[in-house]
């Protein structure tokens, strides 16, 4: 995979416009004009629909598949889907296939099998963001020249609408579906429940063949459906098809969520929304996975205190929502995907019409005429860390090392007032290190600053001097009495570095010379940032 025409881009990363030998455009901001139009047709049957079974065998289903073709996959099961993407890979390379293009949203687990895939050239291209075991394969340079693509949800919906990422065949894991390709995440065996399927919505529509795996096969018309049959091409019983288990993780340490320092932060960001006056009825709102549940719980706890209801709330959905739609707290829950497979979230999500699903292209394609997140009044959001020009990262950590992926974070970040909150320093019990959370650059930006609103610590706040929002203004009025203290970013870096110092001895800053081994793509499609190998220590 060579890269080639390297320019600047609008948030000063050098970055390559030419991939593999296609060509991709510069960030340019977020609100530039995108000028892709659709260059892949979705492909139509040849003769009507005549009611028989679309019944095949998983071997079967990858007849259409050639070298060099696209298939896709989704992340929903998370380490609970390793089974099924195991079965995958396991058939492309039984067929002798060469040069496959996978495109995931997240890879989670260790998936060695994955690393040899690439390695033996089984696969020569990755999209998708990774965790884990990959993620570690990817940082130590296991799958060059091979480089990850890493997206947004929202630009991984874009990237299919438009053709940008062609697709041969959509395979995707399903707890239900019945003869003729309706599927369903609420339906089937309990144990491989996995609530909303709308990750995979534009795979299965714009795919030229697509195929739901599913755990039990009814034979009779589903009475839920995610996913309809007019976009499924086989059906394949596959036993076991997710464990959803596995579903929590990444997202849902709540013991470590729920710790002090987070719960200090998410007391300050209350107070926040309080003098920005929007702790009122109808505002509509995200709260991101992670530290962010925190604010969560105690947004849930004051809005039902209060005898206030939030318009609706979108995105990872958790228990801690669906209490809050119990308490009349929140009218509408809009499921993205989920982040807490029990009981009360997947009945509440088949039962309760204020619980629906919502697609990723309604969440945040910018291919789509209309999205959910600018009708978002506020956006709560963790980072590993952010710089004076406001840029958010999300992926790699002070050190350079994978530490997450890009998720929804930049969609969310088009929300009327979009919060970034993080302590000030961290700690690293394993390397006996500290390090600040707010510095003059940031290893890799994920999330443009041009995005972000508003930054808050366990001490202070500051407002970005670039944002428009309509909030700001109430805020600054009100900070004072709601006991906020708003400073310059500047003045905040200096006190996160101050206090990195306090905790222990300062983690060194690394020399990001390495090989590129991840490509960061921003929403509209363009590349906003790269990943760098760090070099290994003689």
């Amino acid at each position: 995979m060579i890269l080639e025409e390297w320019t600047e881009n609008a948030v000063g990363r050098e970055i390559p416009t030419r991939i593999a030998g296609r060509a991709f455009r510069p960030f340019a901001g977020c609100f530039a004009e995108m000028p892709e139009t659709t260059t892949h047709a979705a492909r139509v049957p040849r003769r009507p629909f005549d009611g028989a079974s679309k019944l095949t065998t998983f071997e079967a289903a990858f007849d259409v598949v050639r070298d060099g073709d696209a298939v896709s996959f989704p992340h929903y099961y998370r380490t609970g889907g390793d089974r099924f993407l195991r079965a995958v890979v396991a058939e492309l390379k039984r067929r002798g296939l060469k040069g496959i293009r996978l495109i995931g949203n997240a890879y989670f687990g260790e998936l060695d099998y994955l690393v040899e895939a690439v390695k033996d050239g089984t696969i020569a291209y990755l999209y998708g963001n990774p965790y884990g075991g990959l993620a570690k394969a990817t940082a130590g340079g296991a799958l060059l020249p091979v480089r990850i693509i890493g997206c947004t949800h929202g630009g991984r919906q874009r990237d299919l609408m438009l053709g940008i990422e062609p697709v041969r065949l959509a395979i995707f894991p399903a707890p239900a579906a019945d003869l003729w390709g309706n599927a369903s995440g609420v339906l089937g065996k309990r144990e491989e429940l996995c609530g909303p399927l709308g990750l995979f919505d534009a795979d299965v529509r714009y795919a030229d063949y697509s195929c739901v795996c599913a755990g039990t096969v009814f034979d009779r018309f589903l009475t839920q459906r995610s996913i309809s049959m007019e976009y499924v091409d086989f059906v394949v019983p596959f036993p076991n098809v997710g464990d959803g288990a596995g579903i929590g993780a990444g997202t849902l340490d709540l013991a470590r969520i729920m710790s002090g320092g987070n719960l200090t932060v998410a007391d300050r960001v209350m107070s926040l929304l309080g003098a920005a006056g929007l702790l009122r009825d109808g505002v509509a709102f995200q709260s991101g996975s992670g530290a962010s549940l925190a604010v969560l719980q105690r947004l849930s706890d004051h809005f039902a205190a209060n005898g206030l209801k939030a318009s609706f709330t979108i995105g990872g959905i958790t228990q801690i929502h669906v209490e809050m739609l119990r308490r009349g707290a929140v009218e509408l829950i809009l499921h993205g995907q989920c982040f807490q497979p029990t009981d009360l979230v997947f009945d509440s999500l088949k039962n309760d019409p204020g619980h629906q699903e919502a697609t990723s292209s309604i969440y945040a394609n910018l291919a789509c005429k209309a999205t959910l997140t600018p009708l978002l009044d506020f956006a709560l959001l963790s980072c590993a860390e952010i710089d004076t020009d406001f840029n958010v990262n999300t992926v790699t950590g002070y050190d350079g090392r994978f530490v997450g992926g890009i998720g929804g974070g930049p969609n969310v970040g088009r929300s009327k007032l979009t919060v970034i909150f993080t302590t000030l320093a961290g700690f690293s019990k394993r390397r006996g290190q500290s390090y600040p959370s707010i510095r003059e650059r940031v290893n890799t930006v994920t999330m443009p600053g041009e995005l972000v609103d508003l930054v808050i610590t366990e001490e202070d706040a500051v407002i970005n001097p670039a944002s428009t929002s309509s909030y700001l203004v109430a805020l600054k009025e009100n900070a004072g009495k709601a006991g906020i203290s708003l400073i310059s970013m500047e003045a905040l870096a200096a006190k996160a570095m101050a206090k990195a110092t306090e905790l222990g001895p300062l983690m060194p800053e690394p020399e990001l010379t390495g090989e590129v081994v991840e490509i960061i793509k921003a929403d509209d499609g363009s590349i906003l940032d790269v990943v760098r190998q760090v070099p290994k220590k003689e």
